[in-house]
């Protein structure tokens, strides 16, 4: 279910903000996904990134949930 802004939560609708906005995130995050299967990719991303400038965590849920999207857009 989508409760937030068509997200599930607050926090994913900020990880993907955040992911799609930055764009020295939103490279790294193409280049993860370029480069290996969606969730290895996701666990790349958590080692190098754990809150959002704002102060959301990145949980796998959410990161996953916006690598998905950008994987079957790109």
């Amino acid at each position: 279910m989508k409760h937030y802004s068509g997200y599930r939560s607050w926090n994913g609708w900020n990880v993907s903000l955040w992911i799609n906005n930055e764009e020295a995130i939103y490279r790294y995050a193409l280049e993860l996904l370029a480069r290996n299967n969606l969730s290895l990719a996701v666990k790349k991303f958590m080692q190098d990134y754990k809150t959002t400038p704002d102060g959301a965590k990145y949980n796998r849920i959410s990161v996953y949930d916006c690598f998905k999207e950008l994987k079957e857009n790109n």
